[in-house]
């Protein structure tokens, strides 16, 4: 579940080089606070005693994101704003008193047995596959796009659908908990927003999902986890 900071990272990265009016050396600081060495080992999801070790490096990471943010980007840029809430919403899996804190130890187990079980992988292959037939059937419509707006709707259709096959594995291995409680991470962290424009969020439900010919239900599930909040 964390793994959507990375996607974040890279985008982030992006921005940083063309909009940035700091030196990348302060952001180079705040990675350098970023726990990959222990995220790295936990894998996916931290467990209870794994959110005690790893929190207060989390936390120290983000406030610097914060803080350089502040300093180098006007308000309104998609992208940093996707990292500060992805920085609040991380905190608040952190505080123990909070409801996502409950309901994500509830669901973590099953989520590590998940992680383990190659669902991300598997769904990864899915997309590909399901995406290249997608594009099969829109050939005529893309011949005239550019390849950096063909690469950009790539990713966007794979992760979107990656993300729902995923949530979709929650639902019917664990419970709808863990499932609600996975679609509100990816939601509150904006994650597919960064990636996904307007036209293409409106294709994710529409064309997308008439191409996949799903039963009523199946689309419901896959309407959810497409969910993607504009301005």
């Amino acid at each position: 579940m964390w793994r959507i900071l990375l996607m974040l990272f890279a985008v982030f990265q992006g921005v940083l080089s063309k909009e940035a009016t700091c030196s990348q050396d302060a952001f180079r600081a705040c990675i350098h606070l970023y726990p990959k060495a222990q995220m790295d080992e936990i894998g996916v999801a931290p467990d209870g005693n794994e959110l005690i070790a790893v929190c207060p490096s989390a936390h120290e990471f983000f406030d610097c994101i914060k803080n350089f943010v502040s300093e180098c980007f006007l308000p309104g840029d998609e992208t940093t704003e996707s990292l500060l809430v992805t920085g609040d919403l991380v905190k608040e899996i952190c505080d123990e008193e909070s409801e996502i804190h409950k309901d994500y130890i509830h669901s973590v187990q099953c989520y590590k047995s998940l992680e383990k079980s190659n669902v991300g992988p598997f769904c990864e292959r899915r997309a590909e596959a399901l995406y290249n037939a997608y594009l099969h059937f829109l050939r005529e419509e893309i011949e005239d796009v550019d390849d950096a707006d063909r690469t950009r709707h790539r990713y966007c259709i794979e992760t979107a659908y990656k993300i729902a096959c995923i949530s979709l594995a929650i639902l019917e291995d664990c419970d709808e908990v863990a499932h609600l409680t996975f679609l509100e991470v990816v939601h509150r962290s904006q994650s597919l927003r960064t990636i996904c424009s307007q036209d293409m969020v409106e294709e994710l439900n529409t064309m997308f999902l008439d191409f996949m010919e799903e039963d009523d239900a199946e689309r419901r599930l896959l309407t959810l986890a497409f969910d993607i909040k504009r301005k």
